[in-house]
């Protein structure tokens, strides 16, 4: 069984409004989906086309905690997204 990689995924949200997804340890990747139970799957999708030329490249998770008390996180919650790249 393949290691998890868990990233720590910055959910925001406001009223009739997709939810969002900002992956603190990859910049660049975000995501958004209109239901919550979507967001892994979008999360996924979004890592898989920035990293598509080279999954290799794809940095380690970081602890949660490295980012939790950062003021730019401020309003939304946190989520563990499961990323395991796929190499050819």
């Amino acid at each position: 069984m393949p290691r998890q990689n868990l990233y720590p995924v910055y959910i925001h949200h406001q009223a009739n409004r997709a939810y969002g997804a900002i992956l603190p340890d990859l910049p660049g990747v975000h995501s958004a989906a209109d239901e919550l139970v979507q967001l892994p799957d979008e999360i996924r999708e979004a890592v898989a086309l920035m990293y598509e030329s080279d999954p290799g490249d794809v940095p380690p998770p970081s602890p949660i905690t490295s980012y939790i008390d950062k003021a730019e996180y401020e309003g939304g919650f946190w989520m563990l997204v499961d990323i395991t790249p796929h190499h050819p």
